[in-house]
């Protein structure tokens, strides 16, 4: 397979376990996540620093999180709450891990290219001031700034402490120079947007009291 064949593959892959969960239970959800998984270690024997694949694990274990925490609020959980809880944090741990070896990685290795990123556009909350192609570091830090916001709602929502993991989510999308306006709509939609008039206020966009 050539790189070319390899992103062509990932690409269908990625929109393969993005509707997962749409179209089976929370157990064929899993089972087309492995599927996905599989196919990117596959691309990464072939080509070590084929960051495309690493960025689209990183992803992935991110949606395995949100999948985890979704069945525990449904009651579809079947095991304790709190082992819930450890999975959700480690698979959000580990897709921080994956996005940061890719930065890494892209960093050090000059002859990487953007060309065919598997990800071509930035997933919600934000995204990339340039309408152009997205570079595969921006990508990962979109998502790793992606995967601190959900985990500061999810720590909003049981009373935990929530602002530092908001405040590091930021600074990742302006690491990847998210537009301002992108990031004023990620903080007015968070679960706590009601509390985030200061932050508002200090990155100079305009707040109205009542």
């Amino acid at each position: 397979l050539t790189v070319g064949a390899i992103s062509l593959l990932l690409i269908a892959y990625i929109s393969l376990s993005a509707t997962a969960s749409a179209l089976t239970g929370a157990a064929g959800a899993v089972a087309k996540l492995d599927e996905a998984d599989a196919k990117y270690l596959l691309s990464l024997s072939l080509k070590e620093n084929f960051f495309d694949a690493t960025i689209a694990q990183g992803q992935l274990l991110f949606e395995r999180a949100k999948l985890r925490h979704a069945e525990l609020k449904h009651g579809a959980w079947q095991g304790t709450p709190e082992a819930a809880a450890e999975d959700v944090e480690a698979f959000f741990q580990s897709a921080i891990g994956k996005f940061k070896e890719a930065v890494e990685g892209l960093q050090q290795d000059s002859e990487t290219t953007t060309v065919d990123p598997v990800v071509t556009a930035a997933p919600e909350p934000a995204g990339p001031d340039d309408e152009g192609e997205m570079s595969l570091r921006s990508q990962a830090l979109i998502m790793w700034g992606n995967v601190l916001y959900e985990q500061s709602q999810i720590c909003a929502g049981r009373g935990e402490e929530w602002r530092g993991l908001l405040d590091r989510a930021v600074d990742k999308f302006h690491e990847a120079k998210c537009s301002d306006a992108d990031v004023e709509n990620a903080l007015r939609t968070h679960s706590m947007g009601d509390h985030l008039n200061e932050l508002l206020e200090s990155l100079g966009f305009v707040v109205v009291d009542g």
